[in-house]
């Protein structure tokens, strides 16, 4: 459930989605409006507070100013730059009405929010995991190999820079619960499933990933991995 708070007359929304989310082309076109309207309201804002300040600075530059006489200057400071301060109150009040209205259309599509905050999500842990497996497969090949440990023989390669287990990274990787995030996605988003050939555990990784568990030669997390066919029979 999204939880989220205008604060600072509209000039911040606590827990908003991450910027891409919300301009996403499957975002609701109530949301995109929605978020057109507060960046219009904010640059009023901007406008305004500019207006004021240049006022303001007018004002206390032509203002007389006599020791022990501060709380005079400020009122008639203030006297001169009312109807600038006016039209700021009135900007600052816009952008809250327009923050409220973004975050009531969020919470009327939640739904789709997380659904298009879930697809993001795998989608980006794609790309992590295969930039994974290419930084692997591009060391293993440069680099001599012994039991998953890079060997420290290369002149640019000091002992304390070599010792790091190739499949660290991917490993971490493995274990993000990307089914729920396809769960709320409504879609795999082209990630395919492997089975550990001792008990049963599933993974839904990439196609490359895949290929590294199923048809590396040693174990990983173990074990051994196979293809899991999906209901049609294929991979």
């Amino acid at each position: 459930m999204l939880e989220m708070k205008v604060r600072n007359h509209g000039g911040t929304i606590e827990n908003l989605p991450d910027r891409a989310i919300l301009r996403h082309k499957r975002m609701p076109a109530a949301v995109r409006r929605a978020l057109e309207a507060l960046k219009a309201a904010s640059a009023e804002v901007g406008a305004a507070a500019a207006v004021h300040a240049r006022a303001e600075a007018s004002a206390m530059e032509s203002t007389l100013r006599v020791p022990g006489e501060r709380q005079r200057w400020l009122v008639e400071v203030g006297q001169k730059v009312r109807a600038e301060a006016t039209a700021l109150n009135t900007a600052h009040r816009a952008r809250t009405v327009a923050a409220q209205g973004l975050v009531g259309a969020l919470v009327a599509h939640e739904t789709r929010v997380d659904e298009i905050a879930a697809r993001l999500a795998l989608e980006a842990h794609a790309r992590r995991v295969d930039a994974a497996v290419a930084s692997v497969e591009a060391e293993a090949a440069y680099y001599p190999a012994q039991d998953g440990l890079v060997l420290p023989d290369h002149p640019l390669r000091p002992d304390h820079l070599v010792t790091t287990p190739l499949g660290d990274p991917l490993e971490r990787l493995d274990w993000v619960n990307t089914y729920a995030l396809a769960e709320i996605a409504g879609d795999r988003c082209g990630l395919v499933e492997v089975e550990a050939a001792e008990g049963g555990v599933r993974l839904l990784t990439t196609t490359a990933r895949a290929a590294m568990l199923v048809e590396g030669s040693g174990t990983v997390h173990g074990t051994r991995w196979q293809h899991v066919e999906n209901e049609e029979g294929t991979r």
